[in-house]
């Protein structure tokens, strides 16, 4: 920005971001006020609202009738049961869980709510766009609005 500032004579910015990006986009926003606006793709979700209850609807009933996966879970639970896996294999798979819950730091749901309050005091332009190709975060219209909202006791 300020590279573009100085060649360019650009004061403000609309930022874009896709996950991560969204992320880093959120955060510039947070401390340099040349922002003027952030597109966040797949940015912070929280669960809020009935996340768990389409959770279940879209991502696990479905799965249910997927019978070779069904056949395959049993089988590898089954498995586990008789001991009969190998250390390597649950070495790998726990190596992976953690890369996998590490990629990304999302802060408190609060601190996110405080800011982006801020942000609108602000009259920084936002558009949230989420895919729905996350189903551990974000599972149906409208959850957003969960996010920004006190979180329950």
């Amino acid at each position: 920005m300020d590279y573009l500032r100085d060649t360019q004579g650009h004061e403000s910015f609309v930022l874009l971001g896709l996950c991560s990006g969204a992320d880093d986009a959120l955060a510039t926003a947070e401390v340099d006020h040349r922002v003027a606006g952030v597109v966040l793709l797949n940015g912070y979700a929280y669960p809020a609202g009935y996340f768990k209850l389409f959770r279940y609807l879209k991502f696990y009933l479905p799965r249910l009738f997927m019978w070779e996966k069904l056949k395959n879970r049993t089988q590898g639970l089954l498995g586990r049961l008789s001991g009969a896996q190998s250390q390597t294999g649950t070495a790998d798979q726990q190596a992976l869980k953690a890369l996998d819950s590490d990629y990304r730091m999302v802060p408190p749901r609060e601190h996110t709510a405080r800011l982006l309050s801020r942000l609108v005091q602000e009259r920084t332009d936002m558009l949230f766009v989420y895919t729905g190709g996350e189903h551990d975060e974000y599972t149906y219209n409208g959850q957003f609005f969960g996010h920004v909202s006190p979180a329950p006791p």
